[in-house]
């Protein structure tokens, strides 16, 4: 017998009332987040992001600044709701985070390299600011998308590339430089034509930074 820890709730989810999901017992999983013990937590969190519905967002966010173990999933959560409130959240998350916790918050959205979260990081870096607060975050987000290593981020990351300043060079030629390394490690033919774009079309460091990805591509 399974130790209930280890429990999967997905397994044992069922349609309550009117066709919703329902934890064990009737409990709905939102209200299983708020459970003391830790492993029930997660499991609920778990189930709400297989569940992907908005109303499970604020759920989700609180879980987040809970243990390790149980913020990882949740974020992961967040991740897989097709919905501006769960991108907003991780946003605000990312904002709040820094260094290790951070790098930590990235690595639980693409764990699974799944291209559903692209729109979500895609969704970050269009309401940030680039060159402003959110600079690190922008960022860690372009590698990111790198790391889902999906098609559908080279879009996101080519129009991120664009960004320009006279007066923040340093900040606009680190975003140029972290996007032309996340299309590389996309690689394909859309990240390959997206470099090449940007190596002929782009402003004088993002001509540089994409001959030297285009190279890096061709090693």
């Amino acid at each position: 017998m399974r130790d209930e820890r280890g429990a999967d709730p997905g397994l044992r989810a069922r349609r309550g009332d009117g066709g919703r999901v329902q934890a064990p017992g009737d409990h709905p999983p939102g209200a299983l987040t708020e459970d003391p013990r830790w492993f029930v937590q997660r499991n609920a969190a778990l189930l709400l992001g297989r569940i992907a519905e908005a109303d499970a967002v604020p759920c989700c966010s609180r879980c987040c600044a809970r243990a390790t173990r149980v913020a990882r999933v949740a974020v992961s959560a967040l991740g897989a709701i097709p919905d501006a409130a769960a991108a907003r959240a991780i946003h605000t998350i990312l904002r709040a985070a820094t260094g290790e916790v951070r790098a930590a918050v990235i690595d639980a959205l693409v764990a699974d390299r799944d291209a559903r979260v692209v729109p979500m990081l895609a969704r970050i870096i269009g309401e940030s600011e680039p060159l402003g607060q959110d600079h690190e975050v922008v960022l860690e987000t372009m590698t990111a998308l790198g790391a889902v290593g999906s098609d559908e981020a080279v879009t996101p990351l080519a129009a991120a590339m664009q960004v320009r300043s006279f007066w923040r060079r340093g900040k606009a030629r680190a975003i140029k430089e972290r996007g032309v390394r996340a299309l590389v490690r996309i690689g394909g033919a859309r990240a390959a034509a997206a470099l090449e774009e940007a190596a002929r079309t782009g402003d004088k460091q993002l001509k540089r930074a994409g001959a030297g990805g285009a190279g890096l591509r061709r090693i």
